[in-house]
């Protein structure tokens, strides 16, 4: 998956491609959260061939293939748990 954004808060999109394990490529003006394990940043300065060469050189190095990433942090019952103690007065 592709994001060259100049803009981006917290893409889901990115989130999605990874629990279905699909290596992520994205501007370094996302959000570091989106990582997930997958996800690599780069500056659109080194422009469309910059970033076909280090996708190439992911591919070399990893593969085609799906990879497996822990999407635990972003389960539901955690995440609500987690908005409850942040209401409670608690510490996340």
């Amino acid at each position: 998956l592709l994001i060259p954004s100049l803009q981006e808060g917290l893409p889901n999109v990115a989130l999605e491609a990874q629990a279905m394990g699909l290596p992520c490529f994205v501007s370094d003006a996302v959000s570091d959260e989106c990582d997930c394990g997958i996800c690599s940043f780069h500056p659109l300065q080194i422009g469309p061939k910059g970033w076909a060469e280090r996708i190439v050189r992911f591919v070399e190095e990893n593969g085609y293939g799906k990879h497996y990433v822990d999407m635990s942090q972003w389960d539901n019952y955690k995440i609500c748990l987690d908005y409850l103690e942040y209401w409670r007065g608690k510490p996340m």
